[in-house]
């Protein structure tokens, strides 16, 4: 068990053997590193708010996102099969960013007026919702025959109906060039939420 702290440094996971730290409180750090034994060694962040003003890298090791709300302002990199989001939310608030897909439950994307998000040139799954704030830009890749998946989508607050959402430069039936870059990736949006 991890109580909270801050740091300006690297917070680095690297543990060896089939055991499990958990946060107990939130983290701030200037980046976050996922680098434990290939064995089960796992990081769990338990259901508080962490910050990092660098980047997420995993590495090796593995993530568990539980209920938590995971702030990264710089890019995500390694290998996305060791994360399991949970139900939470990675918020990608810095300024422009690229990430690999590490099948997230909630992408939201926010920062200053103009920053882009890049998705890679793989298929991102989003198994809950994709938001998008204002100012933002989602750049979905140049790549036609990629479409990336989201159970919802939100931009700017509003929750966009389902079909296949991109630019005027895609193919996508629902097009916005204010949330999206022009470029002929896509999304499809599985479905929309009500309420009662």
């Amino acid at each position: 068990s991890i109580a909270g702290f801050t740091t300006t440094g690297t917070v680095t996971m690297s543990k060896s053997g089939s055991t499990t730290a958990t946060f107990t409180g939130a983290v701030s750090g200037g980046s976050l590193a996922i680098s434990g034994g290939s064995n089960g060694s796992t990081l769990a962040l338990g259901s508080f708010t962490h910050t990092f003003t660098g980047g997420w890298a995993m590495n090796s090791g593995a993530l568990q996102g539980g209920t938590s709300t995971l702030k990264v302002a710089g890019n995500v990199t390694g290998g996305g099969t060791n994360f399991t989001p949970g139900t939470g939310t990675v918020e990608l608030y810095g300024a422009n960013q690229t990430f690999v897909d590490l099948n997230f439950y909630n992408l939201l994307f926010s920062g200053t007026a103009g920053a882009v998000k890049t998705f890679p040139n793989t298929a991102v799954a989003i198994s809950n919702n994709l938001i998008i704030n204002t100012g933002i830009v989602a750049d979905l890749n140049n790549i036609s025959s990629v479409t990336h998946t989201a159970k919802t989508l939100t931009l700017g607050g509003i929750i966009r109906g389902s079909g296949i959402w991109g630019s005027t430069s895609s193919t996508a039936l629902n097009t916005n060039n204010t949330y999206f870059s022009a470029t002929a990736g896509k999304v499809n949006v599985t479905s929309t939420a009500t309420c009662t």
